[in-house]
């Protein structure tokens, strides 16, 4: 496989893993060549690799802190195993099951302190969740 198709797949998968672009130093890095290389194949730098990627270029411009790629993460994997789409109906659901989850073990007390946590927490639940009730716990 050539260079240019290693890039985007690259910055293809770690998009939809991670929902945000990787950046430069880190695609020459993984794919073990040097920034310099990246620029001979694609001259117009990152954004010509975002745009030939189908990857939004202003997500690359603002990086998206880390619990909230996190947790756009787990709402996809959410998704895939339920074969629906984003929504807001999906992603209250979500939140809802979570929140759900936590009531049943630990009570209507830790869902109410669950609210006021950092959003790493509640992506810390949601992962023990997808895990349990996807039976890989």
């Amino acid at each position: 496989m050539e260079l240019r198709e290693r890039v985007l797949n690259l910055v293809r998968e770690y998009y939809r893993e991670k929902g945000s672009p990787p950046s430069m130093r880190h695609i020459a890095r993984v794919l073990k060549v040097s920034t310099r290389t990246l620029y001979r194949a694609f001259p117009g730098g990152i954004t010509q690799i975002y745009e030939m990627a189908g990857v939004p270029v202003a997500a690359g411009r603002r990086r998206v802190p880390e619990s909230l790629a996190e947790f756009y993460a787990l709402y996809r994997r959410y998704l895939s195993r339920r074969g629906c789409g984003e929504s807001l109906g999906t992603l209250l659901r979500f939140i809802r099951e979570v929140s759900e989850f936590v009531k049943a073990r630990l009570g209507q007390a830790a869902v109410e302190r669950l609210e006021e946590k950092p959003l790493s927490t509640f992506n810390k639940i949601a992962r023990l969740y997808l895990e349990v009730e996807g039976g890989e716990g």
